[in-house]
């Protein structure tokens, strides 16, 4: 039976490699097909070398951009489990520097495969959980199978609505004891009164929470995340039926990225033009429902990001920028701008025009000022 490596494993794994590296991996099938990747643009293109490395089951190392299709300078090399080659793990960079990241990441994928493998129905409770929670935010066909439809008829999960929680490990560079923090997390899960939630990896913590307990328990969560030597972040998604929680899990990593970038523009004392975003209730913990424009600053292409940055902002100075942030979160009231700079309201439309005249968007006109605002949006959040 031929085995296959979810997109979904690879996609982690290649996140975590990236982390840890600072270099961009991908996962090629047997037909040379990228299929998961830290480089979304990659997804779905052809890797040459990937491909000669699934069908010679040998490690291929490439020495520039230039040789084979769609192939960048890196090492090539086959995940084989049971005697059986179920991918190639492909990561950029020079082969001197990157080679044992390679083989890093094959070990971890045997690892996941091994654990995968074993009788579900034999492991532990929290191991079939842990199993269930994962296959309900992958989707597909996984919440078809048998062991998850049994949990949801057991447990009546077809009817009410359900939110995905993440929350996320920061990596630490302090004495602070990894393993008190996790104490913590899974206390206030078991506080939650759910039983959907495990850790995966590499620094994620997850639940699905019933919407209704999610409302009634969001202190718990809230207070979780602060007053805490070391800083946490949490994301949640929308309420969705059980078999539709890979939606929430969208877009709780949506709302997880938007807090921990807003977290590090709030700290950023060179790019600080400030309360340009609206209010959160706590950064710490967001909603994705509480997010407007942000949803679309989080998912953009970092190439198109720097784009429209430049396009819109690159002839303005930070003073520029502060007062557009201010004028916006007013707004665009005169008034108002203009007591918040403690400026005279001639002297703010003086400024105004001339920020106009060096960007080429006037922000006092709506189209104009929708793109100078998501610009900012984009500036700040550093995605």
């Amino acid at each position: 039976m031929e085995r296959k490596i979810s997109h979904y494993t690879a996609q982690q794994i290649v996140e975590a490699i990236k982390n840890i590296s600072d270099n961009n991996a991908n996962y090629i099938d047997k037909d040379g097909i990228i299929f998961a990747s830290t480089d979304s643009s990659r997804i779905g293109t052809y890797h040459e070398i990937g491909k000669h490395a699934y069908l010679s089951g040998e490690t291929i190392e490439v020495e520039d951009d230039s040789t084979f299709i769609g192939t960048h300078c890196g090492v090539n090399i086959p995940i084989i489990y049971q005697d059986e080659i179920v991918a190639v793990i492909g990561i950029t960079g020079k082969p001197d520097n990157v080679r044992k990241y390679a083989y890093l990441a094959q070990k971890i994928t045997y690892l996941l495969l091994r654990e995968q493998d074993l009788d579900i129905e034999k492991n532990s409770f929290q191991n079939r959980i842990g199993y269930i929670l994962a296959s309900l935010i992958a989707g597909g066909n996984r919440i078809c199978e048998k062991i998850v439809t049994d949990y949801i008829e057991e447990k009546g999960l077809r009817t009410g609505l359900f939110r995905t929680l993440i929350i996320k490990i920061p990596r630490l560079n302090t004495g602070t004891s990894i393993y008190k923090i996790e104490r913590e997390i899974l206390n206030v899960f078991k506080l939650a009164e759910g039983d959907l939630y495990s850790f995966a990896f590499p620094d994620e913590y997850r639940m699905i929470i019933e919407d209704s307990k999610y409302q009634q328990k969001k202190k718990i969560f809230l207070n979780l995340l602060t007053g805490k030597e070391i800083q946490l972040f949490s994301g949640v998604g929308m309420p969705h039926g059980i078999e539709e929680q890979h939606l929430s899990y969208e877009e709780a990593a949506t709302a997880l990225k938007y807090a921990h970038s807003l977290h590090n523009s709030q700290n950023d004392s060179q790019n600080n033009p400030s309360d340009t975003f609206p209010e959160q209730e706590n950064s710490s913990l967001v909603e994705y429902n509480s997010l407007g424009i942000e949803t679309l600053c989080v998912g953009i292409s970092d190439t198109a990001r720097q784009f429209f940055i430049k396009r819109c902002l690159e002839k303005l100075s930070d003073s520029d920028l502060k007062l557009l942030s201010a004028y916006y979160q007013e707004n665009m009231s005169l008034v108002r701008t203009a007591q918040r700079l403690y400026v005279h309201k001639n002297t703010l439309q003086y400024k105004l025009d001339k920020i106009s005249e060096k960007s080429g968007f006037n922000p006092r006109d709506f189209k104009d000022a929708c793109c100078l605002y998501t610009a900012i949006c984009l500036k700040l959040l550093n995605i």
